[in-house]
């Protein structure tokens, strides 16, 4: 990004201006949304991961995450939902103190740390669990962070995430314990798309 707005003028004004090849602090007048499939490895197992959040300039926002081992054997997990709260908090603190000075890669990658809480689902095996539905069902919490590392120097583009994280289960639903009815950590690196959507944020007025 080349630099930021004066703050003599109005945020959306300044920000309408530079257009869309702007690093981050386009994000002023946009929801973000983005869908990063990718690897994901747990404390045990393996998965193929999905992932799509969206959030409101850049700063807070909701996601929702899918995992499947894909039948592979000895997975102690077939499969996982979670779906929690995301907050970004870079960004707003590096825009208002004028610190968003470029160049757009770096400020990309820095405003897109993020800190998650959530709760999450997570089914056994065939091999763990004879029985069916919600018994063969795990949940709990989990809590983790992550980067992205984009790849053009635009607020919408695609770019690789790094996320970490654990989860911490409420306990099994029978009498006998699995792997995955004791805390764990996991870690994915997946390849996403970020897609910015206007949302009218300042009057037409500002914006000519």
């Amino acid at each position: 990004m080349s630099g930021t707005a004066r703050r003599s003028a109005p945020a959306g004004r300044s920000l309408a201006r530079r257009g869309p090849a702007s690093g981050t602090a386009l994000a002023l007048l946009a929801g973000l949304g983005l869908v990063a499939p990718g690897a994901s490895e747990a404390f045990p197992g393996e998965s193929l991961a999905g992932r799509l959040s969206a959030s409101y300039l850049h700063t807070a926002g909701v996601y929702g995450r899918y995992d499947d081992s894909l039948g592979l054997q000895f997975e102690p997990t077939a499969r996982s939902v979670g779906a929690g709260v995301e907050l970004r908090p870079l960004f707003l603190a590096r825009f208002g103190g004028d610190l968003e000075q470029g160049p757009a890669y770096f400020d990309l990658f820095v405003d897109s740390l993020s800190i998650a809480l959530g709760a999450y689902g997570a089914a056994l095996s065939a091999d763990d669990c004879s029985g069916t539905g919600l018994d063969c069902w795990r949940v709990g919490v989990e809590l983790g962070a992550g980067v992205e590392l984009p790849l053009l120097p635009h607020a919408d583009g695609p770019f690789i995430a790094l996320r970490g994280g654990g989860r911490w289960p409420a306990g099994p639903r029978g009498a006998e314990a699995t792997a995955i009815d004791r805390p764990g950590g996991m870690v994915s690196l997946s390849l996403g798309y970020r897609l910015v959507v206007m949302t009218h944020l300042v009057d037409a007025g500002d914006r000519r």
